[in-house]
């Protein structure tokens, strides 16, 4: 797969306009880093803070989110940690699982977890978000 990159900015809601206002505050960029691959013909998102690469006290957590990209639209899915759980109550995840709290955290090896992202991708994420491709301001790549 040929290497797809977005710059993503994030701004504040202006609720008086009733949703996003990417225009009258300022975009504030996020320190992360997103690797994207394709498994079984969908599109993943492997997001990690690099805050936390920098903090020795911080073990890295990687963010896993679906992607779909259409000439105009990015649209994304995050994960859903409880549909997750009602798939491991039943499948052998062929990987180890912890708990951290109340947190499920799935521990296996690259290759285990594409192989659970490819064979359960459908049916562990939460609902949609799709955003419309605004057109690139001038000076501001």
């Amino acid at each position: 797969m040929a290497a797809t990159v977005f710059k993503i900015a994030v701004s504040r809601v202006n609720r008086a306009a009733g949703g996003f206002d990417s225009h009258a505050l300022p975009p504030f960029l996020l320190p992360y880093f997103a690797l994207c691959v394709e498994l079984a013909g969908r599109r993943y998102l492997d997001i990690y803070s690099l805050n936390d690469l920098a903090n020795p006290d911080v073990i890295p957590v990687h963010n896993i989110v679906r992607v779909a990209v259409s000439k105009n639209r990015f649209t994304l899915a995050p994960l859903d940690m409880e549909k997750v759980q009602r798939i491991l109550e039943t499948n052998e995840p062929g990987f180890p699982v912890s708990k951290i709290g109340r947190r499920l955290v799935l521990t296996g090896s690259t290759a285990e977890l594409q192989a659970f992202f490819a064979k359960y991708g459908d049916r562990v994420f939460a609902a949609e978000r799709s955003f419309k491709k605004r057109p690139a301001q001038v000076g501001t790549d």
